[in-house]
């Protein structure tokens, strides 16, 4: 299994207004907000703790208990590490690596809160790898779950969790059908925005061109999927019109018009050499 990203503004309203009820988003709402307000490059809104967490057991209710065991023991902090720096490269890492406590911590505490004794190996592994990853920061954790614990049915919440975990259900697939849904509304929205003010060079167009296409060989050019894209001259025909404001233009033609090929390929090393420099 392979976690989402974090979430967008949009996702994590959505996400919030559909679970906001379920006890265990109540559980893990006041301990999350109060150890991320602490934050400075880095922090996890608890909808997003809610999917990480509930995306963990999950996983760990795909597997027997022994195996389960073992991939917390052996594994799981370095998948979820890989997965939270993928899409936090210039965030502290120290604080990267208590989101990630966070993340096993609070598994472990639905685990805890659950009364299944049948789990108690797997929270064990679970307490393991963040009191080695980051031991400072674990009676933080502990503290923050227990003055932030508010509900106010504590059996209730027990049940909820217990039927949860014997059920088939799988809310982090349920979370992921809400993202995937705001994502394909993002990629059918009509283009909106206002007419720009940004206007090329005169006899600058071709240029340009040149420098995009360089860029969509490159691959800095990707869908709302964010994969690669397919159709070069569908691709600068949207930035040039979106951009700069130029309707239909005719990449192959501009394109294929460079005579000059030394020039081109001039104009692609100096490019191959910004690459270099990012």
């Amino acid at each position: 299994m392979k976690m989402k990203h974090l979430f967008r503004k949009e996702e994590r309203e959505a996400v919030e207004d559909k679970f906001r009820d379920e006890l265990i988003y109540e559980a893990l709402q006041v301990p999350c907000q109060a150890l991320m307000n602490e934050a400075q490059t880095f922090a996890l809104h608890p909808s997003e703790l809610f999917y990480h967490v509930l995306f963990t057991i999950d996983d760990i209710k795909s597997r027997s208990i022994l195996e389960a065991q073992r991939y917390c023991d052996k594994a799981m902090w370095d998948d979820i590490l890989s997965d939270i720096r993928d899409k936090a490269e210039e965030c502290n890492q120290e604080e990267i690596a208590h989101v990630v406590g966070l993340i096993l911590f609070g598994t472990a505490m639905i685990l805890i809160w659950s009364g299944k004794h049948e789990y108690t190996s797997i929270i064990g592994a679970l307490m393991k790898q963040v009191e080695e990853h980051v031991p400072d920061y674990t009676s933080k954790m502990s503290k923050k779950f227990d003055d932030g614990f508010s509900i106010p049915d504590a059996n209730a919440l027990q049940l909820s969790i217990s039927d949860y975990l014997e059920s088939e259900r799988q809310l982090s697939n349920e979370i992921e059908v809400i993202l995937d849904s705001i994502q394909l509304e993002t990629i059918n929205k009509p283009w909106t925005n206002e007419q720009t003010t940004i206007n090329l060079a005169h006899g600058k167009e071709t240029s340009v061109l040149v420098v995009l296409e360089a860029m969509y060989k490159a691959g800095w050019l990707v869908d709302a999927n964010k994969k690669p894209l397919t159709n070069r001259d569908d691709a600068l025909k949207q930035i040039m019109k979106n951009a700069f404001g130029k309707d239909n233009t005719n990449v192959s033609q501009l394109l294929g018009s460079v005579k000059n090929r030394n020039k081109t390929k001039n104009k692609n090393t100096i490019f191959d050499e910004l690459l270099e420099q990012i």
